[in-house]
């Protein structure tokens, strides 16, 4: 038959009754310990009382009181200590009136306290009989001789007292001892039935809780560390959140050997499909190698082909370049001719311009010789004249031979004139026979520079042909490197473009030994998989 009681409630159920019980305890506990509390109660009223009021009147009555300043004012004779006397009288009054109004006051206790407060009133009224004393001279000797006070009685009254209290303090003390014995007999009644009735409670949820949770762990155990058996499934024997749990645990058994089962199922697919994965991609591989091995071949040829155009290139260039240089030198001769014909025309008109320089000369030539006929007709006068002088010197003696010497050396130098007349003669007519040849090698060398100036003109016009000829060559050797350098720059693309793509081919390459290598872990994983879930048995496995 199956409980209708919940773990809840249980529990519920248990801590009620635990707390029940404590409050029984608790009210049984209270009741055993409230003695206590009047036995202590009437202890503070009576004994306390009295003990605290016998203590204040023995401060007022003995040492630092009332005889104590009595000796004093007696000894020295001070008024100040006479106020001290009074003050503690009036204290010990109070504190006898407040006793003798405590309940339970017994006569032996009535009369102690008259005998203590008959001592103080005599040493009270004596007090005012030694102020009388002092007033009239005498001494503190004769004062302390006649003044005689006994404090026997009061001695007694606080025996007394203290025995009184003393056997008071040892009632209440036996009281409370006793009621506190009791408490401690109840104390452990009521904790020792708690312990048993929780002790029974513990056992009952005990029997209700761990068995089945040990068969719970018990079956999980089984399927975890066992042979992983799905197919088996807890009794539910209860109706509470066990019985709950245990219905869970049967559902999510039987869910998790539905999705065993299907993941068998995958996994064998995922299997299957990782081996036809693992043969497409052995075949892709092969493709990808045969596609780089050409993709290397062409580019190697691309490469050929791209050095080739590029000496091509570099030879069209240097054709270009020889071109231009033969241009440059054909210009340069061009230029050349020019500046010789012009040199020729510039030699033609200096030719003239020394022509007619040299006629020039020439006709000075001819003016120089009048001039020296003229000179050697004047040096000829001179002479003749100096001859003269001379004979008239020789005439006149002594006194003309200084005009005779004057004479000689006119005639003398008539003679050298005449003499370099005739010389400059003869260089004048080599300088006219000079000048005629010159005359005569100039016209013909304006002959000839006539006829080289026509001759470079030739010449130039032959230059400007190879010139333009040389342009021509010069233009389609530009187009050529031109064209050279377009096919170049094409063939560097081409090598890029095939160097990219076998790039990519080795990327894709690299990809698809991934591929491989993934494929290959996926079978591996895919078999362990496999394994692990073969570790458990479903329903169609037992079956």
């Amino acid at each position: 038959m199956k409980a209708h009681l919940t773990i809840r409630k249980k529990i519920v159920l248990m801590v009620s009754l635990i707390l029940m019980l404590i409050t029984v305890c608790g009210g049984y506990l209270l009741l055993s310990i409230s003695p206590i509390s009047t036995s202590w109660s009437d202890y503070q009223a009576q004994a306390a009382k009295r003990q605290q009021l016998l203590m204040s009147i023995k401060a007022n009555f003995g040492y630092g009181g009332m005889i104590h300043n009595f000796k004093n004012y007696v000894l020295r004779g001070q008024d100040k200590y006479l106020p001290k006397v009074e003050n503690n009288y009036r204290a010990l009054q109070a504190d006898v009136r407040e006793y003798q109004q405590l309940s339970d006051v017994s006569s032996s206790e009535q009369t102690a306290l008259a005998a203590i407060t008959e001592v103080a009133t005599n040493y009270y009224d004596n007090s005012t009989r030694i102020s009388k004393l002092f007033a009239d001279g005498k001494t503190p000797e004769y004062v302390d001789s006649v003044v005689k006070i006994s404090d026997k009685a009061a001695l007694e009254g606080f025996e007394v007292l203290d025995k009184h209290y003393q056997a008071m303090t040892a009632v209440y003390s036996s009281q409370i001892n006793g009621t506190i014995d009791s408490a401690k007999k109840a104390v452990f009644s009521g904790l020792l039935l708690v312990a048993l009735i929780i002790t029974f409670v513990l056992t009952w949820l005990y029997r209700s809780l761990i068995p089945p949770l040990l068969t719970l762990n018990q079956t999980m155990t089984e399927i975890a560390d066992g042979d992983g058996d799905l197919s088996v499934r807890l009794k539910v024997e209860k109706d509470d959140e066990l019985g709950g749990v245990a219905t869970a645990f049967n559902l999510f058994v039987s869910k998790l050997e539905m999705i065993i089962a299907e993941e068998k199922e995958i996994i064998e697919q995922i299997n299957l499909s990782a081996e036809e994965l693992l043969l497409v991609t052995k075949g892709s591989n092969s493709a990808i190698e045969s596609q780089l091995s050409n993709t290397e071949v062409l580019a190697t040829a691309i490469n050929e082909m791209t050095a080739t155009v590029q000496d091509v290139a570099q030879n069209a260039v240097m054709a270009s370049d020889a071109a231009v240089s033969v241009n440059t030198a054909a210009h340069e001769g061009h230029q050349a001719v020019n500046n010789t014909v012009e040199q020729i025309l510039n030699i033609h008109r200096h030719i003239d311009q020394a022509s007619q320089v040299i006629h020039e000369v020439n006709l000075a030539s001819d003016d120089i010789g009048q001039v020296l006929n003229v000179i050697s007709a004047i040096a000829e006068q001179t002479n003749l004249l100096a001859l003269n002088a001379a004979i008239e010197a020789a005439r006149a003696g002594e006194s003309g031979r200084g005009f005779a010497v004057v004479a000689d050396e006119v005639r003398g130098l008539a003679q050298r004139t005449s003499t370099s007349l005739g010389d400059i003669k003869q260089i004048i007519e080599k300088l006219q026979t000079g000048a005629s040849s010159a005359v005569k090698s100039i016209e013909l060398g304006v002959s000839e520079a006539q006829e080289g100036s026509d001759i470079a003109r030739v010449a130039g016009k032959s230059i400007d042909g190879i010139v333009d000829s040389i342009q021509a060559v010069e233009s389609m050797n530009l187009q050529i490197a031109t064209a050279t350098e377009e096919q170049n720059t094409v063939a560097e693309e081409m090598n890029q473009s095939v160097h990219d793509i076998s790039t990519m081919s080795s990327s894709i390459y690299a990809g698809s030994q991934q591929i491989t290598q993934q494929s290959h872990q996926l079978a591996l994983m895919t078999t362990r998989l496999k394994q692990l879930v073969g570790n458990f048995r479903t329903l169609e496995k037992v079956t």
